[in-house]
């Protein structure tokens, strides 16, 4: 019988999870009352600056991996924490008209 979770997924998944509310909740990435997050403001922008904002950050953090403090497993973990940002940037404030163009020629 085939493992439904081959490569240990559920465990990173609950990493990723517990990293996430982690820095969620300390305030690290929010302003001094900890109520406005700092990539709410970049989403809200213009010309899809939060999808552009979140995958060059992944970039920087995989670019980074292995120079900066070594191979720094937190390196990894920031990374997916803001391609989780890019896929809310995508499904919620970019490419609204090409999205809507590509599912009408399908």
């Amino acid at each position: 019988m085939r493992k439904k979770w081959p490569f240990d997924e559920k465990k990173y998944l609950n990493e990723i999870l517990k990293y996430i509310d982690k820095c969620n909740n300390n305030g690290h990435y929010a302003n001094e009352n900890k109520d406005i997050h700092t990539f709410q403001l970049i989403v809200q922008g213009k010309d899809n600056r939060g999808l552009h904002y979140a995958t060059m950050t992944v970039l920087k953090y995989l670019d980074r991996f292995g120079s900066k403090e070594g191979y720094n497993r937190k390196d990894l973990l920031k990374a997916i924490h803001f391609l989780i940002y890019s896929l809310y940037a995508y499904d919620n404030h970019s490419f609204k008209d090409e999205k809507m163009n590509n599912n009408e020629n399908k």
